[in-house]
């Protein structure tokens, strides 16, 4: 696999194609838990202040299945970001049972354009913070990437 300096790996997946790899440091992240299930995996890494949770979701993941999931890995004390491929367009499923969900537990989707060749809002970021404390910054970012029919999202929490 590819070795990026001063960073540590580590893989969730489930085959070719599917699942997640984490670039994080070890000084400030540390790796707390893994969903894998068929159709989606998910991993959540911690700071001290932050959550992070990267999802990827097959198209014929469960939402309801996945939803519970996160739910089920989020600390309401600490700010949280929720991000990857979801599989399902945002904009045109911006009042599916999911997004709400998020959205009235305090989440903020932070990606408003098409990540995907084919004009998709597939790739989420979605914020919450509890305590004011942060602010998150999420851009597109479109070097070569190895799926070709994705953009990345580079994202930047900061100190208030």
């Amino acid at each position: 696999g590819l070795k990026l300096h001063d960073y540590d790996l580590h893989l969730n997946s489930v085959g070719h194609g599917k699942g997640i790899a984490v670039y994080y440091n070890a000084e400030i992240f540390s790796h707390r838990a893994d969903v894998k299930k068929p159709l989606f995996q998910m991993t959540k890494m911690c700071s001290s202040d932050v959550d992070v949770l990267a999802v990827y979701r097959s198209s014929g993941g469960n939402k309801d299945e996945l939803l519970k999931d996160i739910i089920s890995l989020i600390d309401k004390s600490k700010s949280t970001v929720l991000c990857g491929d979801f599989n399902f367009c945002s904009a045109k499923e911006k009042n599916c049972p999911f997004s709400r969900t998020l959205k009235n537990m305090g989440f903020e989707e932070r990606v408003k354009v098409a990540t995907h060749i084919k004009g998709g809002h597939i790739d989420h970021v979605y914020f919450f913070c509890p305590n004011k404390k942060f602010s998150l910054d999420a851009m597109l970012y479109s070097p070569y990437y190895p799926t070709k029919d994705h953009d990345a999202i580079c994202s930047t929490v900061r100190i208030l």
